[in-house]
């Protein structure tokens, strides 16, 4: 399952506390998602639940990239865990 997730704040702090918080997973390494912002204020994220059994390779091969909350190390599965985790991130 493919997830893509538009966000726009008149807060750059607030996409940057996400940046701070949120992880791309990509070729087995951890990048925050703050290289993806298109302006200050705007967000785009596009990410994959976890496949049972899909090897790293091909999450590489294929540009796959999965979503994560850091530090509590946990990845974002559904579209629901994600609005989960921006109210938390938003509400800390």
């Amino acid at each position: 399952e493919v997830f893509n997730a538009n966000i726009f704040s008149t807060s750059c702090l607030f996409l940057k506390l996400l940046g701070s918080k949120l992880f791309y997973c990509s070729n087995g390494n951890l990048s925050s998602i703050t290289s993806h912002l298109q302006d200050p204020n705007h967000l785009t994220l596009d990410w994959v639940a976890n496949v049972e059994g899909l090897p790293e390779e091909e999450y590489t091969k294929q540009n796959l990239k999965r979503l994560w909350v850091v530090p509590a190390n946990k990845q974002i599965n559904s579209f629901q865990v994600f609005v989960e985790e921006v109210l938390k991130i938003a509400l800390s």
